[in-house]
């Protein structure tokens, strides 16, 4: 997918207008096809954009991190403190008048509800199946009889549950941040490599795409303003929530993402898109090579998944995948699902001589006994391998064949030829051609056989 329509796709709802203007700077540079335009003027003209775009982004990021840290300071934390000091406000408080004490850190939401004794609507309006007592139990009841504590308490629930949904609201936020710092920041650097493109300075010592990098990590929005967001979130969050604060009590078990040391970069991606925090990890070797594993946050009941794909090195990441599932496990996770875009020892599937093992079933076992529940793979070397998992590990094989196509289709090809490098193939290739031949694209189909003197080693 283009990166124009990959903007147009993640752009969030309300925030249209301070994104990257990632049309008008390719517009700009085009220019230079232009006669009438020199290199000196389109340079003019794009630097001049691009720094315009670079302070509106600046300035938006900001300003959403102020409204963040605002409803930050509205946390039960904030109020707990206020309530200490003027504990008898919320019992005596009118009933959402003008003359309901209400702290500056308190949401208007919070500020209209009766803090007060319950009258006779008060029942219908405090709604969410908050308990409330009855109009007729009230009558009888004398004052001073623990009237006033009942309603003192329904009004500390419903303020409880406000309080709470807020915050997930302001969660939610968080995650749409940190999509829109990540599709700004992939905006710019494609911009300055297709500057450099244009100008014919890659390769060259006058490149500007490593510098204008480096710059960027100096920028606001891309400097660690994000981290201190999210640790503000995991300590001001409410009495009972989880520390992902993704999902309420009692809905289904909250994501969280963790992600070994072999593709951080797809995992960081990964997490941007769906707006959700990495779950912090520390992973690191002992002196003699063994793997350390820990968790650095609560995932007790949570839905966990570890982006771990287990390519080269194969048994390092493996076993990093292996220790994850296991620790995440033994920490009460709901659910453990294993992303492996890559599947090591995939093509050791079947016997073909005496005396080997099946590698990729072996590795299907282990991954079983560790706890795993569920396996995400990309493009497994054969189906088959799905059935090495038992019935109660279900395997989710993901084909690349979709993207690859709508890539082709935009190159206007014609009359291609798909090839498969060896017999294994031959079924994922017959797919590309039949997704080209449902573009209006003519495709046909072609094998290699392959002889291999020894593994790895093809023969003539």
């Amino acid at each position: 997918m283009k990166f124009g329509k990959d903007l147009q796709q993640y752009r969030a709802p309300g925030w249209e207008d301070d994104y990257i203007d990632y049309k008008e700077l390719k517009l700009i540079l085009k220019r230079l096809e232009d006669d009438d335009a020199t290199k000196d003027e389109v340079d003019a003209e794009f630097f001049q954009a691009l720094e315009d775009n670079l302070e509106k982004v600046n300035r938006a990021f900001l300003e959403k991190c102020q409204h963040l840290e605002a409803v930050l300071d509205q946390t039960p934390v904030g109020r707990e403190r206020w309530s200490a000091k003027e504990p008898s406000s919320r019992a005596s408080g009118g009933s959402g008048g003008p003359g309901t004490p209400r702290h500056p850190g308190t949401p208007a939401s919070l500020a209209s509800l009766s803090l007060g004794p319950p009258s006779s609507g008060a029942a219908d309006r405090s709604g969410g199946g908050v308990p409330s007592p009855k109009p007729a139990r009230l009558k009888a009841t004398p004052l001073g009889d623990g009237r006033e504590g009942d309603a003192a308490a329904a009004a500390a629930e419903i303020e409880a549950k406000l309080a709470e949904r807020e915050f997930y609201e302001a969660y939610r936020m968080l995650g749409r941040l940190q999509t829109y710092v990540w599709i700004n920041t992939k905006g710019f650097q494609k911009i300055m490599k297709k500057y450099d493109k244009r100008m014919e300075l890659r390769g060259t010592a006058q490149e500007l795409g490593p510098e204008f990098e480096a710059r960027l990590e100096k920028e606001a929005f891309c400097s660690g303003k994000m981290s201190i967001l999210a640790e503000m979130f995991k300590s001001r969050r409410p009495g009972g929530v989880s520390s992902s604060g993704i999902a309420a009590a009692g809905s289904r078990p909250q994501l969280q993402l963790i992600t070994g040391n072999a593709n951080s970069e797809l995992a960081s991606e990964i997490a941007a898109r769906l707006g959700v925090p990495l779950t912090p990890a520390k992973i690191a070797r002992f002196p003699d090579g063994e793997v350390s594993i820990q968790i650095l946050e609560n995932v007790r009941n949570s839905d966990v998944y570890i982006i771990q794909p287990t390519c080269p090195p194969v048994n390092d990441n493996l076993m990093e995948l292996l220790l994850c599932a296991s620790a995440v496990r033994r920490a009460a996770a709901a659910r453990v699902t294993a992303v492996v875009p890559y599947y090591g020892y995939a093509r050791q599937d079947r016997k073909e001589r005496s005396r080997v093992p099946i590698s990729a079933a072996d590795v299907a076992k282990m991954m079983e006994a560790m706890g795993v529940d569920r396996v995400c793979c990309v493009d497994l070397h054969c189906g088959q391998i799905q059935g090495f998992f038992g019935p109660r590990t279900p395997v989710d094989n993901l084909w690349a064949t979709p993207i690859a196509v709508s890539y082709f289709k935009t190159r206007e090809l014609n009359n291609v030829a798909v090839v498969s490098p060896d017999a294994g193939g031959v079924a994922r290739a017959k797919m590309f051609r039949e997704g080209l031949e449902a573009q209006g694209m003519r495709a046909s189909l072609a094998m290699i056989i392959t002889q291999r003197r020894s593994t790895g080693e093809l023969g003539s």
